[in-house]
């Protein structure tokens, strides 16, 4: 605000600026070493805490032969990126088209509803090893009103083909802290993560809900430090022994809304704090 005075417009890129693509060294991620492409951007679901189905306006699918024509030979990693990779029409024919070029793929996670067999064994034998979904909401409930359409049923599927197709890992992320989020939502969750443990080795990350500008979930409140830690400490307890936890801290996240809302003069008072040294939050 105090550089636009105003929130700037959403702009989207042209198709023909599409894919872009990078190389990225020795970073310590999934991503490490790995020939990045952008294969889709914006996502044509509508969930209401995401800020990719707001600021993009419309889906870019890029062509297969863009894909794999943007790719060097010699790159034996490739990275595939997007908030819908998975949602791409032509997912299982980019995937064959590395394969054939010995070319192992990475990606960051997986919608759970679009897991098949013929995905599930393309990815394996692309060399992933270990798959990441994304339920969020804890609850059914809760993902119905944060308009993820995403079922229990639909979870525990998706990690049994996984599973069976001989995946060795899959992490889950989540959020706590949803706009009506109740004790009972983060046990259904817990009790749907423990199914998920039954078919493979699994990692949960989890993080407090942070509203996002120009979304509709904007101007939810967010739950704060205090009651952040106390929802992570229910479902660490109520996963242990079944699931290795990673968490956001709070203060991380109070952090992050703090930055996302501020106006002019509360980032004037946030750089200013930061020049100087003291805390943010």
């Amino acid at each position: 605000p105090c550089v636009h005075k105003e929130i700037p417009k959403p702009c989207v890129a042209p198709k023909d600026a599409l894919p872009t693509a990078t190389f990225i060294p020795h970073e310590k991620n999934m991503f490490s070493d790995a020939f990045l492409v952008e294969v889709s951007r914006g996502c044509p679901k509508a969930c209401t805490f995401c800020i990719c189905r707001s600021s993009n306006r419309k889906t870019i699918f890029v062509p297969k032969e863009k894909v794999l024509a943007c790719v060097p030979l010699d790159r034996k990693k490739v990275g595939l990126l997007g908030a819908s990779v998975s949602l791409h029409p032509h997912l299982p024919e980019i995937l064959e088209g590395f394969i054939a070029r010995n070319q192992k793929i990475t990606l960051s996670s997986l919608r759970a509803d679009r897991i098949d067999v013929e995905i599930a064994k393309l990815l394996r034998k692309a060399g992933l090893v270990t798959a990441t979904l994304g339920i969020d909401g804890l609850s059914e409930r809760l993902r119905c009103r944060i308009r993820k359409d995403l079922t229990k049923e639909q979870v525990i599927m998706a990690a049994r083909i996984l599973k069976d197709t001989g995946f060795k890992g899959v992490k889950v992320y989540a959020m706590v802290g949803l706009p009506e989020e109740t004790e009972d939502d983060i046990i259904e969750g817990a009790t749907l993560l423990r199914e998920i443990a039954k078919f493979l080795p699994l990692t949960v990350s989890v993080s407090p809900f942070v509203p996002k500008p120009r979304t509709p979930l904007s101007d939810a409140r967010f739950v704060g430090i205090k009651e952040a830690k106390q929802r992570l400490s229910v479902l660490e307890r109520a996963v242990r022994g079944y699931a290795r936890i990673q968490t956001t801290s709070p203060r991380t996240a109070m952090l992050e809304w703090r930055l996302a809302h501020a106006d002019e003069d509360e980032s004037q008072s946030l750089l200013q704090a930061f020049i100087e040294g003291k805390s943010l939050i």
